[in-house]
Order: C-alpha cells, then sequence, then structure tokens
C-alpha cells in the first residue's frame, strides 16, 4: 500500500448549514427527528435535534479535541444519550478527520488511525477502477472502533448514499447517510444544505443562565 498525506482523507460535505431529517430506531420503536447541523470551517458542530411538533429534543454543540457539549435536551431525552452517541456521530460522519491521524490507503479502501488509537475504515468507489488519491471521499465506514471515551469499544457501520448537486456545490455529496450501531439505528436524510461557513456566534455556548 501506499500513503496518503496526513489529514488529506475528508468528509465530503464542506462547511454549511443543513437540514435534515432522520428516523432513528430503537427497540421496534421509530422516532422522527428534524435536525439543524451547523458544519464550521475549523471543524465545530452544531446539531439541534427537533421532535414532530417542532419542539427541541436536544441541542449539542462539538468542538474539535473537547468532548460534546449537551447545550439543552427535552425533559424525557436522556443527555447520555445526545452527549455520547449523537456527538460521537456527527463527530465521526461530519468532521472532516483531524491533522494528527494517519491515513493509510489499501487499493479500493482506506484505514485511518487516530493517535488515541481509534481507528476508522474508509470505503470509496473506484473510478475507472482505480483510487483517486488526491481527493478521496468515503462512500461507506466500516468497524469504527471507540475505546473508553464512549464507556468502551463500540463497532458500527456508516453509509453515505445517494449523490445529489445541491445549489453552491461543485460536486455532488451524499444526500442520506444510515448509521447502524449496537441498540439504535439512524436514518438521516439532508433536505437542504447551504455551503459556506456559519456564523461563528452559532458555536459559543449560551452563559449560563442565559
Amino acid at each position: 500500500h501506499h500513503r496518503v498525506p496526513v489529514g488529506q482523507l475528508k468528509a465530503p460535505w464542506p462547511p454549511s448549514l443543513m437540514t435534515h431529517r432522520a428516523i432513528l430506531s430503537v427497540d421496534g420503536s421509530e422516532i422522527p427527528l428534524d435536525g439543524r447541523l451547523a458544519v464550521g470551517e475549523k471543524g465545530a458542530l452544531r446539531l439541534v435535534a427537533l421532535g414532530a411538533m417542532g419542539q427541541v429534543v436536544f441541542d449539542l454543540l462539538a468542538e474539535p479535541g473537547a468532548a460534546p457539549r449537551v447545550l439543552r435536551t427535552a425533559p424525557a431525552f436522556p443527555a447520555a444519550w445526545a452527549r455520547d452517541f449523537a456527538g460521537r456521530d456527527i463527530d465521526t460522519v461530519f468532521r472532516a478527520q483531524p491533522a494528527a491521524c494517519r491515513v493509510e490507503t489499501h487499493g479500493g479502501w482506506a484505514r485511518l488511525v487516530a493517535p488515541d488509537g481509534t481507528w476508522i475504515r474508509h470505503v470509496w468507489p473506484e473510478p475507472a477502477g482505480s483510487v483517486s488519491v488526491r481527493t478521496p471521499t468515503w462512500s461507506r465506514i466500516e468497524g469504527v472502533r471507540f475505546g473508553s471515551r464512549f464507556g468502551g469499544d463500540c463497532v458500527y457501520r456508516v453509509s453515505a448514499l445517494e449523490p445529489k448537486a445541491f445549489e453552491g456545490l461543485a460536486q455532488p455529496v451524499p444526500s442520506r447517510v444510515r448509521i447502524e450501531a449496537v441498540g439504535y439505528t439512524l436514518d438521516i436524510r439532508i433536505v437542504d444544505l447551504k455551503p459556506g461557513p456559519p456564523p461563528e456566534r452559532l458555536f459559543v455556548a449560551p452563559a449560563a443562565g442565559s
């Protein structure tokens, strides 16, 4: 195999504001959610999940190099779930991978090895029978394993599907993401994407009591 320059393998979505429609399946029950996701230019993420009636289910801020912070939740929704699982999912799927990671390509797939020992296997299509090492993007992540940061090992699969040409983007990006994890599945459809860095105020936690 050969090495790709560190930090070259990135998620396919640029800094932007997205609107999601999602179905969370837990223990045989399906929970519809709407999402508003801000993807910052420097890697910060802000996710507000809304219920069927438009109420805030949870509001989550994930900054690079820091544990996700739950800014608020609905009374019946466990804050730990938002922090540990929703935080993990947006960090894995929508954040460009940190420059400290090492990326190795092996034919049609690539492995990204993080400094803390976690690893992610990225798979993407091979146009014309060969991988483009200049601008690789993933179509599927398999075997995402996390250590004690999320309470032990957890292996799941993420698939990025259905490329769509959103206005303002030079090329199509996946409009659907499916996450299959231990204990739940999450099917996300990106129904709107406004490219460009979101306002920095979205990534500032409100002061206590505000």
